[in-house]
């Protein structure tokens, strides 16, 4: 049985027997020692970490080289070879420790190319850092930004050897592509789905995210130079599969009605995004109902300060705002009625009681409300009702712990920012399987 140690030139093989397939490095020489000057006496044997790199998949033979057990051309797939020698390669193990281990090199009988021995499962092609190195590159992420250098210097604190910033910013790269999914995530079928816009070297981009709001988790996230409806369309179809469709929240962009629609979802509006779009509509309107009133008080003939104008504009604008502010707390307690029938109650409450409303609220609800209320009340159906929310805050809540405003403004490139929101995306997952455990 092998005995395990975490550095190595010898591995120890069944009736005591070591056989030399590497080398380490010389604390005081600062270089690797290598068969010829390994000295027993001073340095005793050591045991290579056979786990760590070795599964079913590899063997060390009696000259002390890494071989794989069914070898195959990593250009052509072809099976047929022939052995070439071996190759030396430097190798980080998980606390820093370098190695250096032989690796049995072959020439390909098909295509007449050469390879060698591989351990993608646990170190990355032409990549000497271990996978759980880059992994705690990741993970010094996880909590916020930190520049490419600053990352390479926490590293060089930890495991006491340097990795430069362009190694690091390639340990970031977990994934291939812009695309992500999250196939571990058992689906609910109750998502939110929003888009973050980021501006980068003068042009947009868009984060396409799905969340799915009953797990508290993301299910997948594209960036894209556009934000059509045939890429939504396809993000979420290809995302999540037909029998995991129940409902989804968004907010309230036209687009997104005919999509929804089209991939089967019941299709929720935002109630927070309707209060945000109505107090952006008022703004302009109370802003015009003030020039009006100042303008009455120019035209009274009476000789007023400008000072004074000012005071008795804001002192308008306030009893403006605070009306505002006294019917939308009763429109929005609309969405805290316990079922859709009371809803629909107090929606004919409302129309009886619109004409005492602000005049700009009445023309609103008018327009853009009541003609489509129902898209507001889904949550509040029998199906959906205490799983589906009335408003995308999850979504919100997620957008703004893996990306907020400030670290928008630092990545120049699109797969910067993907990376970046990858390694943020790994600690929320983590933090939320911690508060399921505790």
């Amino acid at each position: 049985m092998n005995t395990e140690i975490k550095c190595l030139p010898y591995l120890k093989l069944v009736g005591e027997t070591y056989i030399f397939v590497g080398a380490f490095k010389d604390p005081v020489r600062k270089g690797f020692l290598v068969e010829k000057d390994f000295d027993e006496k001073k340095y005793p044997q050591l045991i290579l970490p056979i786990e760590s790199i070795l599964d079913d998949n590899y063997f060390v033979n009696s000259h002390g080289i890494l071989e794989e057990c069914e070898p195959f051309c990593k250009h052509c797939g072809a099976k047929k070879f022939s052995r070439k020698g071996y190759n030396w390669r430097l190798l980080y193990l998980e606390d820093g420790t370098p190695i250096k281990v032989k690796v049995k090199r072959y020439k390909c009988k098909k295509c007449k190319k050469k390879f060698q021995v591989e351990f993608t499962e646990y170190w990355g092609k032409f990549c000497n850092y271990s996978n759980k190195i880059k992994n705690r590159a990741r993970k010094l992420l996880y909590h916020g930004w930190k520049s490419l250098r600053n990352l390479g210097n926490d590293l060089e604190t930890l495991l006491d050897f340097n990795m430069s910033h362009e190694s690091v910013r390639k340990a970031l790269k977990k994934e291939e592509g812009l695309y992500w999914l999250n196939e571990e995530l058992e689906l609910s079928g109750y998502y939110g789905y929003d888009t973050q816009w980021v501006r980068i070297e003068g042009k947009w981009i868009f984060r396409l995210e799905l969340f799915d709001i009953i797990n508290n988790m993301p299910v997948a996230c594209l960036i894209s130079k556009e934000e059509t409806s045939e890429i939504i369309y396809d993000f979420i179809d290809i995302s999540i599969p037909l029998k995991h469709r129940k409902a989804i929240i968004t907010d309230l962009k036209e687009d997104y009605e005919k999509v929804m629609t089209k991939l089967g979802f019941a299709h929720q509006h935002c109630t927070f995004h309707l209060i945000k779009n109505m107090t952006a509509n008022f703004k302009p309107k109370i802003t015009e109902e003030l020039d009006k009133y100042e303008a009455e008080i120019r035209n009274n003939g009476s000789k007023i300060s400008e000072s004074k104008i000012k005071k008795m504009r804001k002192k308008k604008k306030e009893e403006i705002n605070d009306e505002i502010k006294i019917y939308m707390e009763l429109f929005y307690e609309l969405f805290h009625q316990q079922s859709f029938d009371k809803a629909k109650r107090y929606i004919e409450l409302l129309k009886f009681e619109l004409k005492n409303f602000p005049e700009m609220m009445q023309e609103y609800l008018n327009k853009n409300f009541f003609p489509v209320y129902r898209k507001f009340l889904i949550f509040l159906e029998k199906p959906f009702i205490g799983k589906l929310d009335s408003t995308n805050n999850k979504l919100e809540n997620y957008f703004g712990n893996t990306l907020d405003k400030h670290t928008k403004r630092i990545y120049r490139t699109p797969e910067g920012i993907f990376d970046y929101i990858m390694a943020r995306k790994d600690g929320w997952i983590e933090n939320q399987k911690k508060v399921l455990t505790n």
